[in-house]
């Protein structure tokens, strides 16, 4: 799956994230996904980067409640994917970080 058609895929099933491109050496490889929280703060919910044939898929609300990286390999399953960005989007609104 091409990372043109996950993005369109995760806007569609989640419209209220904003997404932010993300480059290496002037070529997008990537997106972030940010949720904006009360009064004026954004904060990230995932990174998606494209490495080769594969992307990374940072879980951005579990590093920062975990205080350590969060990291995987995304296989291209959307449900999984959507499954992943709920579970950050309740960890945001449980803790507000």
């Amino acid at each position: 799956m091409s990372l043109d058609v996950i993005h369109t895929e995760i806007m569609l099933a989640r419209p209220y994230l904003l997404p932010r491109e993300r480059t290496d050496n002037g070529i997008r490889n990537g997106y972030s996904y940010w949720l904006k929280v009360p009064p004026s703060k954004e904060l990230r919910v995932i990174r998606l980067s494209q490495d080769g044939d594969s992307y990374e898929l940072v879980r951005s609300a579990s590093e920062r409640k975990a205080l350590q990286q969060v990291r995987q390999r995304f296989s291209g399953s959307m449900n999984e994917l959507l499954a992943i960005i709920d579970e950050q989007l309740e960890l945001i609104r449980k803790y507000g970080r």
